[in-house]
């Protein structure tokens, strides 16, 4: 039982160790993103370098500053474009804290990108690799198939294709997912230096049990550590509190309210007793222990029951009820 991660460069560089050939001299660079996320990648790296960067002054003579302030004017001209032809939305754009060299670069990224999603180029992944074939599963012992997928997927990441599982799943099963199923996946292909492609197994075998569980402890982590900001994740827009429909946001205010109230809490843990399932639906029985505080002293531990709700919306879980009675939920 393992989970695989795989991010190593340069392991098999010559020729495939399966069988066949690359597809040509270099490997593939491959990806699915959006030109959203990469003008939110462009944003966020804004946002960073004005609250994390002193930049150097230059005199207005300087041959340096001359130089970058062409190429911020060119980089405007590019983002103009973008914005046009792609509806990106750049974040205080004039105003940018980028090097103008970084920012050209970027921008240069995203238009090719933008152009190689247009051609609409495609093929299997077994084809990018160059067509490999894989020992059957059948005549491999255990040890022989963990070091035979260890090489597979190592092959993979030269092509930057990576697969990533979240929860423990038998190296067997991994095997037989990338060899016979996921070698079946049609890939776009964009030629942009430096993108990978990023599978998921559980996004074709949710583990339902299992993230409903994750998602019970962050919760409950986030509301007894009164740890608000990042609540809505795991939250319905439409919520249920003591009998009344409400948003994620009045929710989210609520329950700051009842915790409020609650006092000091410290040491608070969790455990899942039972998940219940019904179609789309779930419910989860929790037990918590915890301490309060108050002024003079430590109360002895408490433990009390909780019942979280959820709901489940294209393969992802969100809970929309929390009952927690000892704490105002109900």
């Amino acid at each position: 039982m393992m989970s695989y991660q795989i991010k190593k460069r340069g392991l098999f560089r010559a020729s495939s160790p399966f069988g066949g050939t690359k597809g040509g001299s270099d490997p593939y660079n491959i990806s699915t993103p959006t030109i959203t996320s990469l003008v939110f990648i462009w944003n966020i790296l804004d946002i960073y370098l004005s609250t994390n960067t002193n930049l150097p002054m230059h005199s207005d003579n300087d041959p340096l500053k001359k130089k970058n302030e062409k190429i911020r004017q060119e980089n405007e001209i590019k983002k103009l474009k973008l914005s046009a032809e792609f509806g990106a939305n750049f974040y205080n754009s004039e105003n940018t804290n980028l090097p103008a060299d970084v920012e050209s670069q970027f921008l240069n990224y995203i238009q090719q990108f933008e152009e190689a999603a247009a051609r609409k180029e495609s093929k299997k992944i077994k084809e990018v690799l160059g067509n490999p074939v894989f020992k059957p599963r059948e005549s491999l012992t255990d040890e022989e198939l963990k070091d035979e997928l260890s090489k597979v997927l190592e092959f993979m990441d030269l092509y930057h294709i990576n697969l990533d599982v979240i929860y423990e799943v038998n190296e067997r099963e991994i095997y037989r997912f990338v060899t016979e199923e996921l070698m079946e996946e049609q890939l776009s292909i964009f030629g942009v230096p430096g993108m990978t492609s990023c599978f998921i197994y559980e996004e074709f075998y949710p583990n339902h049990e299992e993230d409903i569980k994750r998602y019970s402890v962050e919760f409950l982590d986030s509301l007894f550590n009164k740890n608000f900001e990042f609540m809505h994740y795991n939250i319905a827009q439409k919520m249920q509190i003591n009998g009344e429909n409400t948003c994620a946001e009045l929710f989210v205010e609520k329950a700051k309210d009842l915790m409020e109230k609650a006092g000091e809490i410290i040491l608070p843990s969790s455990e899942i007793k039972s998940i219940h399932f019904n179609n789309d639906k779930a419910e989860v029985q929790c037990e918590i222990e915890f301490e309060k505080l108050n002024q003079y002293t430590v109360n002895k531990k408490q433990k009390v029951t909780a019942h979280l709700f959820y709901y489940n919306d294209y393969n992802y879980w969100y809970i929309n009820r929390i009952v927690l009675p000892e704490l105002g939920f109900s």
